[in-house]
């Protein structure tokens, strides 16, 4: 399908040559809503990130064709999916080595289908100060920022319902076996319906998903050096309106994250990014939204309470284990709920046994039980919303508190320092 619209938007504003995102529009329509994600295709020569490992090129088609089936039911008309990619993506969005294979001839065909398909949005990035590779054509863009460039749709389309969402869903496991078409659309109008609910009575709502346990090697407190839980960038989702995406200040606060955490220089390979052996190198996307947006718009989250990486409903440890334990403890809270848990039917583990019992189902389950539209309303209620809070502002208050803290023991070098010269002065 021919290009319909191409809207350029620069990466920073006010400054419109560091670099833009152009979204080319199938149709010109504008989107009632969009549906957001990230794809990128590195061949064997191309640029090789640490997140290789989690980059799955075949999934990720089948569900980015899974949220444009979804704008074509009735519940989202007018919808679109928003497609973050570079330059090398779009020209090169599949293996070409194996031309003729039943392979290729596959990939193609379900290219085909996202590329010409009237309700995408390609939004091709180009930002020379993150791009990576030998050739330095500045077509490759980190693959870490290209993930986190994700959350820029929020302060690019403010003004309507933004769901972001992972290029290979939150039901990996059971895409590759069939499609879910109708099952994926029912949960995101269940999902949709019960944050304008919550909308209607918190005003403007941003819904970030978290769990008490989920912790990764990236999830690392930039400014405490404290390992945290983290957000799922999977299912951040608003209906608009959020006044500093609107205003633009947001996502300054966000540029200015990634450039003090992640610079791109030379190398004997090209261009690769600084931190690319580090273990927060990854994970930028989450990184963005725990150390930057969260705090930055702390009473407009709605925590979605997402048992994703285990199942909660374990005894709460003291604070020598987990150091937020106590702010829950004195709310005489004795054990992480689980939603999850109680959607299956499910009853408590005694507190003696779920002390030292870490249960992760088998991925297809713990999908399936997700899946379910009836566990929306039971992850999005307020006393868990409240948990998170508390685990979050304990958090936000230690950064805060050290942040504090350096800042003062600089002002009294600063005097000490004007005190002595004074002092010279004076003799």
């Amino acid at each position: 399908m021919a290009t319909s619209r191409v809207d350029r938007i620069p990466i920073d504003p006010g400054k419109e040559d560091i670099g833009s995102v152009n979204y080319t529009y199938n149709t010109t329509a504008n989107p009632a809503g969009v549906f957001v994600s990230t794809y990128y295709f590195r061949d064997e020569k191309s640029f090789v990130g640490q997140d290789k490992t989690w980059a799955k090129t075949d999934i990720y088609k089948s569900g980015i064709l899974h949220y444009l089936k979804i704008t074509e039911q009735p519940a989202f008309k007018g919808w679109k999916l928003v497609l973050y990619l570079d330059e090398i993506s779009y020209e090169n969005p599949i293996n070409a080595a194996d031309q003729g294979s039943d392979s290729y001839k596959k990939h193609l065909a379900e290219w085909t289908a996202i590329s010409s398909h009237p309700n995408l949005i390609f939004a091709i990035v180009k930002w020379p100060e993150y791009s990576v590779g030998e050739e330095n054509n500045g077509k490759t863009i980190d693959n870490a920022i290209l993930r986190a460039l994700r959350l820029k749709a929020l302060t690019d389309f403010p003004r309507i319902p933004v769901f972001v969402r992972d290029a290979d869903t939150l039901f990996e496991n059971i895409i590759k076996m069939r499609t879910i078409y109708d099952e994926l659309g029912k949960w995101e109008t269940k999902l949709h319906d019960t944050l304008y609910s919550i909308t209607q009575s918190h005003g403007e709502t941003l819904i970030i998903a978290s769990q008490p346990n989920y912790h990764r090697q990236w999830h690392v407190h930039p400014v405490s050096g404290q390992n945290t839980p983290g957000c799922y960038a999977a299912l951040t989702s608003t209906l608009g309106g959020i006044k500093e995406f609107e205003d633009g200040s947001l996502w300054q606060k966000c540029l200015a994250y990634l450039r003090q955490h992640s610079q791109v220089g030379n190398s004997q390979k090209g261009r690769i990014p600084m931190n690319l052996g580090k273990p927060t190198y990854i994970g930028k996307d989450e990184q963005l939204l725990s150390y930057v947006i969260v705090p930055a718009i702390f009473k407009k989250v709605f925590f979605y309470y997402l048992e994703y990486m285990q199942v909660e409903g374990t005894k709460i440890i003291s604070k020598a284990e987990t150091p937020f334990a106590d702010t829950l403890i004195q709310q005489g809270l004795d054990r992480y709920p689980s939603p999850y848990m109680e959607s299956l039917g499910e009853q408590p583990l005694p507190l003696e046994t779920s002390a030292n019992t870490k249960r992760k189902d088998a991925n297809e389950k713990t999908e399936t039980t997700i899946l379910n539209p009836a566990s929306i309303p039971l992850a999005l209620t307020p006393p868990l919303n409240k948990l998170m809070h508390d685990i979050f502002g304990y958090y936000i208050q230690t950064a805060s508190t050290q942040r504090g803290g350096r800042r003062k023991r600089r002002r009294t070098r600063r005097s000490q320092r004007r005190k002595r010269h004074s002092t010279y002065r004076r003799r």
